[in-house]
């Protein structure tokens, strides 16, 4: 059986190597595996047919979370090169090993957005993270980071951004997300390092995990277009922008108590009161052992499926919406 490869195998990414008004598949040497073979990061770089800004999207950083994947491949299908000012640089799978494996951790059990900027010299998880920080984002001017909801949860479509950067507040709203979630960066995020090298980025939560879900991918790749569009890398013509719903000035899950039968009651992006009950968990003789309770008004911003609950677990993802924000 042939199968159908065009791409080309590079060590190193050097953007002003590419032809103008070019489309270029290429495999990225990273790390080696066990039988001493490459892993190679698959890049979809778009090279405008004018010098412009480059912009990085990537996506399965998080082998189980696949809907960026399907949102990068509807981007490269409706961009044309001719009419590009600038690059894009494309990542569909970053966590190679896991993707693989079906496995939201890298080889070693750790989680591969806890580990940048990596270490040259570290463990697995660190020499692989550090190469990406080496090889792909230095290289990048602008972060659109992909990610979604990990096993046993589901997410509203939302960004996690620092919304007091004026140009990182205008790229989240341009995704027209249902929501916002005010983040600086946690430590060890691929968005913390871009950040740390004075690249604005954001990460867009899209969806949930192991599946590919319509009503996500297509508004999230209109909001890359959205942004390309602000960035002066397109020019359409864009109708005016929906703000989302909320913007939240942080948010934190609630945890169970007691371990049991958990069922989680509200819809995403729905706006909560406090005192709201919003799961029960019962023993396994259907004797209720928790009620739990909204603790301050809030809005869901995603929440647990997996009705197997241990003390502990995370039950619901509440977003605390940042009244009266002003916009950059």
């Amino acid at each position: 059986m042939k199968t159908l490869d065009s791409a080309v195998e590079i060590n190193e990414l050097d953007v002003s190597a590419f032809q103008s008004s070019s489309v270029n598949r290429i495999k990225l040497g990273m790390v080696q595996n066990a039988l001493g073979d490459l892993w190679q990061i698959p890049l979809i770089v778009i090279k405008g047919k004018e010098d412009g800004p480059i912009l990085g999207i990537t996506a399965a950083i998080h082998g189980n979370e696949l809907n960026g994947i399907s949102i990068i491949h509807k981007l490269i299908d409706i961009i044309n090169p001719d009419e590009l000012k600038g690059t894009i640089v494309a990542a569909p799978v970053i966590n190679i090993p896991g993707f693989l494996h079906g496995e939201r951790e890298y080889l070693d059990g750790k989680d591969l957005n806890r580990m940048f900027p990596g270490k040259e010299n570290g463990t697995e998880s660190q020499s692989y993270a550090w190469i990406i920080h080496e090889k792909i984002l230095k290289k990048i001017n602008f972060l659109i980071d992909l990610h979604t909801a990990s096993f046993g949860r589901v997410n509203s479509l939302y960004v996690r951004s620092d919304m007091k950067d004026p140009v990182v507040s205008k790229m989240s709203r341009l995704q027209e997300p249902q929501l916002i979630v005010n983040v600086t960066g946690e430590e060890g995020t691929f968005r913390k390092a871009a950040q740390e090298l004075g690249i604005p980025a954001i990460t867009v939560e899209v969806g949930d995990p192991q599946v590919f879900q319509k009503k996500h991918i297509r508004p999230s790749t209109f909001g890359i277009v959205n942004v390309m569009n602000e960035l002066g890398m397109i020019q359409t013509e864009t109708e005016d922008v929906d703000e989302p719903d909320f913007i939240c000035k942080k948010s934190y899950w609630i945890h169970a108590e007691n371990g049991g039968v958990l069922e989680v009651f509200p819809g995403l992006a729905t706006e909560l009161k406090k005192g709201d009950h919003v799961a029960t968990i019962r023993n396994m003789f259907g004797e209720i052992v928790e009620m739990i309770y909204a603790p301050e008004d809030g809005v869901v911003v995603g929440k647990s499926t997996n009705p197997v609950c241990h003390t502990g677990s995370r039950v619901l993802h509440l977003g605390i919406i940042w009244e009266n924000y002003e916009y950059n």
